[in-house]
């Protein structure tokens, strides 16, 4: 995923969150699923842009079609789904063919 803007083009903020959202934060940080605070909060506003509007509906309809019928298939057989490394890989093999 592309930074929002290149080092050089950052802006300081200051937000107040609830305690709990902050403690959260934190507790990311601290277990080293994100370098700052503010590679966090860059993450999350980063996903927010990832699908437009359109995008945004078209998803939920695969969800509500196709990706309900793929988990009734799996519930129906468990030993069809996909282990998480195969999972992962398979999107790190999508993610390598849109570059």
């Amino acid at each position: 995923m592309a930074p929002l803007t290149s080092a050089n083009e950052t802006l300081n903020l200051t937000i107040t969150l609830p305690k709990d959202v902050a403690q959260h934060l934190r507790d990311q940080v601290a277990k080293g699923r994100y370098a700052s605070e503010s590679e966090y909060i860059q993450s999350i506003l980063q996903s927010e842009t990832l699908f437009d509007p359109v995008d945004q509906n078209e998803l939920t309809h695969w969800i509500e079609t196709e990706g309900v019928r793929r988990f009734d298939a799996m519930r129906a057989d468990p030993s069809s789904a996909l282990t998480e490394a195969e999972a992962f890989a398979g999107l790190c093999n999508e993610e390598e063919e849109e570059e």
